[in-house]
């Protein structure tokens, strides 16, 4: 067939079928700007719930420190003894050893 020639039922076959690729290619491109954003936002709102949740375990832990700090402290304070200080240092030590 030439052009020249071409009938409307091909005209019309050929603009829906040019119009069906244009739409498929829009909504294909729209459909994957969406999911792209929604992932980062998912992403953002699951690093930020790490976080938190980091902050409160390390705070957790260096309250914990700060009392066995005080209590260490209280309990050396009584002390008079210089060789009894240096015992409670060295077992407070040996405890946190890796």
């Amino acid at each position: 067939m030439r052009r020249g020639n071409w009938s409307l039922g091909a005209y019309l076959a050929l603009a829906s079928s040019a119009l069906s690729i244009l739409l498929t290619v829009l909504l294909t491109l729209m459909a994957e700007r969406t999911a792209s954003r929604d992932l980062s936002a998912s992403i953002g709102a699951n690093l930020a719930d790490l976080a938190s949740q980091t902050t409160s375990r390390l705070d957790r832990s260096m309250f914990e420190r700060y009392r066995e700090i005080q209590l260490m402290s209280t309990r050396i304070a009584r002390l008079e003894d210089w060789e009894a200080v240096r015992r409670e240092l060295d077992a407070a030590q040996e405890s946190y050893r890796f």
